[in-house]
């Protein structure tokens, strides 16, 4: 099984099947999201109009296969924030996992402070997953970087927790998540 292969399989415990709300979702994927690949992919209907009927909407969320998600999520994701140079695939995956969740920036911002935890401060914490970032990732022990990584993901669940309230609901699974 490749690097890509076994990440998605560790985001799709997280991300399941179809669901309707707050948005119509399957395999995390949401209908918003698929609009804007569709017009990433330049807006002519290939991609994304699972149904084949012209538009995207809630049908082609509920239609979409296991392998559109993971075409979405190795065009969208994998491929456009260099997970797969991420050499631990632990690592990778929980990197990966992280991002889809809380968006890129905050999951690699999260990464370079747990770095900056283990090192000091040896990382800017700019959220792009860069050539400095790659490279103290791949040179520290990976159960270094899943650890702190880990703890720095319950942080921030809850620091948007005391935020809002309202995802209270949401305690559980965040912490799941971040400590999976």
């Amino acid at each position: 099984m490749g690097k890509f292969e076994k990440a998605l399989g560790f985001l799709l415990k997280h991300e399941g099947g179809y669901t309707g709300e707050p948005e119509p979702t399957q395999f995390g994927v949401g209908l918003s999201s698929l609009r804007d690949a569709a017009r990433e992919s330049g807006g002519d209907g290939a991609f994304g109009d699972f149904d084949g009927d012209g538009d995207i909407d809630v049908d082609d969320v509920k239609r979409m296969t296991r392998a559109e998600a993971a075409d979405y999520y190795r065009r969208l994701w994998w491929d456009r924030h260099r997970y797969e140079e991420i050499e631990n695939d632990d690592a990778a995956a929980k990197i990966f996992d992280l991002s889809v969740n809380m968006g890129p920036r905050a999951a690699h911002r999260l990464a370079q402070r747990a770095i900056n935890q283990l090192f000091g401060a040896v990382l800017a914490e700019d959220g792009i997953l860069g050539e400095k970032t790659l490279a103290r990732i791949n040179s520290t022990p990976a159960f270094l970087v899943l650890g702190e990584l880990r703890a720095q993901a319950w942080r921030y669940y809850q620091r948007v927790l005391a935020k809002n309230p309202e995802f209270e609901k949401y305690r559980s699974g965040w912490r799941n998540r971040a400590y999976q």
